[in-house]
């Protein structure tokens, strides 16, 4: 997902991985996705995701509301910055 202003993206089908740039006053929902989600440069957004790693850089007021999957051998998500 790349460079998207004031919309509103539901993927609600099962990924490998993701990678949201450049996004501007925007929602993004996605479905579980198997692997990472890497989202950058991304301003004022709203992301809803569900991954096992999470790598985020250079993102500025946004609110992101992560689903970690459940697993007996993890201890939480893997977030990176």
């Amino acid at each position: 997902i790349d460079g998207c202003e004031r919309c509103v993206i539901k993927l609600c089908d099962r990924i490998e991985s993701a990678q949201i740039d450049y996004c501007e006053d925007s929602k993004i929902y996605l479905a579980p996705v198997k692997r990472s989600v890497f989202i950058r440069n991304c301003k004022r957004c709203v992301i809803k995701v569900m991954c096992q790693q999470l790598r985020l850089r250079d993102c500025e007021d946004c609110l992101l509301l992560v689903c970690v999957p459940g697993d007996t051998n993890r201890h939480g998500p893997i977030v990176e910055t």
